[in-house]
């Protein structure tokens, strides 16, 4: 349970302390923007909470995403930059990782699964952990250190991230092969996940050491879990927000691996009767180990009530925000804990109650359904299964389930690129000269890569990158044969490539790094970009086509695919606006984060489909709509304007732009639903409206824009194996085996 230590004595160190601004965090212990990894008790903290935990969000992507067409250009492969990535670890002695000369470019390792040794005593108090300089790394390197087994990377996943980022390999080359990396193994291969307090410490470390050597620095974060509201206000969320926020600092996060899975209710909450939330559980062998975590968010006006229901029909006492806050049944059946925080959250005003699921003395909670009644004023709720050990099988809502909204934490935080996957290849060959194929289609939305937008209504994930069966660096530590290792297919190395040395794996973990390392790119460029500049940056040059729409964004395709020759030219001056590329027209809900209300947008944009920029002077044309205010210069080259009264839905809406004297205009638009969810759950077929784009690029053409009503196909499951009883693979979508701790 994370609900906030009100008690205010931290009763369980460590505890974070969240200030209302970094400049009153200064001081207080390790720090990163306004969070703060504390022991005890401190003065002015907004918030107390105990750490949460986040898990892992588990070639031939270049030409998928234009890399290949800037790899060869001068100043294009990241060199002068830092990318920090906070993972599992790294085989630091891999070849991937050394310049010609064969010297490392791990500037810095940080091993929070280590003591500290004493010789960078500082920056270990800091970080948590042994601290390793790249000096260190290279004696041990040419036979002269100690520093093994420092990073070790049995489980393989933060390797397999580091070699997207920045592998110098002939063939399975990284997107910036000239960065250097610091690296921070926040978690061993017998450990659950990583601690919040050890992600801030670590984060903090790469900050400082970057600071010291005047190196702008991006951050990978390919983790997450479903616990928070997911509208960017948990802890973590909040400190990479100020990160983002400064220069020379980007963050790129993995959206999430759940977007086939029902672990999203939404609904409203009735004012004359309590609302019933059905909990499916899945048998579990017994002597498993068993646990269900659900978190329930709302904006109830005098806090939430609750009562839990097992199959069986028992009910539990009623917990609520005003007493008592937490009760503990124990029967056959389960234990069951249940809470309700006793005030709003102070970063999204809302109440939270949790429900906790578990083993009683070896017997696995009842299978069936369980029920939470939950009582409240509000006009919405949302609850998330946040985490859950059930041998393997998911469980999932039965009522009001809503598929969107599954971006999760910390992607969900402002200023950061959350970044979802789409298929990077189909077949292989593996290390034993064999040809290994599975179903799919290069180029579809991976079917696990989640919907937003957040719950607050931000657009995310802002763009999709090659993340399903991305080859990339194996850890000489993580043996494929072992059901611990990222790349364990049943006993056998079919996912082991031919040179034995590279590995292919999937999940939004590995579309992530891509992102970081075109966003080092950037930074390589203009090294005074913000974060936030960055994110924007690269959503609108992102690419879109006939499968991804001609919207401006879809909550399963972000704004589209990353496409690096757009994002990269989008840092390069002043050019004509081109009005067959450029993109005009309404949205509602997403973008930008203003509510249920209705924008008029505009990205005016060169003959190449590149985002213009900042500091246009943009006009929006729609007759017969009135305007709520002025036009809104939103960053990196996207604007709008609030209309002050929603268009009626089913009528036509002409709107027209212009920027630098040219007007480009979409077709009249047809709205066919107030939101996604209604056009979703509806199964309706939302019009749009855009100018026909001409051929482009192999990957997509650049779209000339649509509404954002558009609706898409609900996401796909996929049985990757042929026969669910032969599945070895980490996430069978029918009969879930073998499913990690990790995503």
């Amino acid at each position: 349970m994370t609900l906030p230590d009100r008690s205010g004595t931290c009763r369980r160190a460590p505890c974070l302390a969240v200030f209302a601004a970094p400049d009153r965090a200064a001081g207080r212990g390790p720090c990163l923007g306004r969070v703060c990894v504390v022991e005890r008790a401190v003065a002015g903290a907004v918030e107390l909470l105990h750490p949460a935990r986040y898990r892992l969000r588990l070639d031939r992507a270049a030409p998928l995403c234009g890399l290949d067409q800037v790899r060869l250009q001068p100043g294009h492969d990241g060199a002068g930059v830092w990318v920090a990535i906070v993972d599992t670890g790294i085989d630091w002695r891999h070849p991937d990782f050394r310049d010609q000369r064969g010297r490392t470019r791990v500037a810095w390792l940080l091993d929070q699964t280590m003591p500290a040794t004493g010789v960078h005593a500082d920056l270990e108090a800091l970080g948590g952990g042994a601290v390793f300089s790249r000096e260190q790394l290279q004696d041990d390197l040419e036979g002269r250190g100690t520093v093994w087994p420092a990073g070790r990377d049995r489980i393989g996943h933060g390797t397999h991230v580091a070699g997207i980022v920045a592998s110098g390999d002939a063939v399975y080359r990284g997107a910036a092969p000239a960065v250097e990396l610091v690296v921070v193994k926040a978690v061993d291969i017998d450990q659950g996940g990583f601690g919040e307090d050890d992600i801030l410490r670590g984060l903090a470390f790469a900050d400082t050491v970057a600071r010291r050597a005047g190196r702008p620095l991006v951050v990978n974060l390919s983790l997450g879990n479903q616990l928070g509201a997911h509208d960017g206000s948990e802890p973590l969320e909040l400190a990479l927000a100020d990160l983002a926020r400064q220069e020379g600092r980007a963050v790129v996060v993995a959206a999430g691996n759940e977007g086939d899975s029902a672990i999203h209710a939404r609904a409203a909450l009735p004012a004359v009767r309590p609302l019933r939330l059905g909990l499916q559980l899945p048998a579990v062998n017994p002597g498993t180990e068993a646990s269900v975590l659900v978190d329930v968010w709302a904006d109830s006006a005098d806090g939430l009530r609750l009562v839990v229901e097992d199959p069986a029909g028992g009910r539990t006492s009623e917990v609520s925000s005003a007493g008592p806050n937490q009760l503990t049944r124990e029967d056959p059946t389960g234990v069951v804990t249940a809470a309700c925080a006793g005030q709003a959250a102070p970063f999204n005003g809302l109440w939270r109650c949790q429900v906790e699921i578990t083993d009683q003395g070896g017997l696995s909670p009842a299978a069936g359904v369980w029920v939470l009644e939950v009582a409240g004023s509000g006009t919405r709720l949302d609850a998330w299964i946040a985490e859950f050990e059930l041998g393997g099988a998911w469980p999932g809502f039965v009522d009001h389930v809503d598929p969107t909204v599954l971006v999760g934490p910390p992607a969900t935080a402002q200023g950061v690129l959350a970044v979802g996957s789409f298929t990077n290849r189909v077949d292989w060959q593996d290390i034993g000269g064999k040809q290994q194929r599975v179903e799919g289609r290069v180029g579809e939305r991976s079917w696990f890569s989640v919907l937003g937008p957040t719950r607050d209504g931000r657009p995310k994930p802002e763009l999709l990158a090659p993340g399903w069966l991305v080859a990339s660096t194996l850890s000489a530590d993580s043996d494929p044969r072992r059901p611990d290792s990222l790349f364990y297919s049943g006993g056998s190395l079919r996912l082991v490539l031919a040179d034995g040395r590279h590995a292919l794996a999937g999940g939004t973990s590995m579309a992530a790094p891509l992102v970081a390392g075109v966003a080092a790119q950037l930074l390589q460029r203009q090294p005074r970009l913000s974060g936030r500049q960055l994110a924007r940056l690269l959503s609108l040059s992102a690419s879109g086509d006939e499968e991804t729409g001609r919207d401006l964004f879809r909550p399963d395709w972000g704004f589209g695919r990353l496409w690096v020759p757009a994002a990269l030219a989008g840092v390069a001056g002043d050019r004509p606006v081109d009005d067959r590329r450029s993109l005009c027209g309404i949205t509602q809900r997403w973008m930008p984060p203003a509510g249920d209300v209705v924008w008029a947008c505009a990205v005016p944009r060169d003959a190449g489909g590149r985002p213009l920029g900042e500091g246009l002077e943009v006009e929006f044309s729609a007759p017969g709509l009135r305007w709520a205010g002025p036009v809104v210069d939103l960053g990196g080259g996207l604007y709008g304007r609030r209309v002050a009264e929603a268009p009626r839905r089913g009528r036509q809406v002409s709107i027209s732009c212009s920027a630098r004297g040219v007007t480009f205009a979409a077709r009249p638009c047809l709205q066919g639903a107030a939101s996604y969810q209604e056009a979703f759950a509806g199964g309706l077929r939302g019009g749009g409206c855009s100018s026909a784009p001409p051929p482009e690029h192999p990957a997509a053409g650049l779209p000339g824009l649509l509404v954002l009503l558009m609706v898409l196909a609900g996401p796909r499951s996929r049985d990757l194996s042929g026969s669910c009883s032969r599945c070895s693979w980490k996430r069978c979508s029918r009969c879930r085996k073998n499913l990690p701790s990790w995503e």
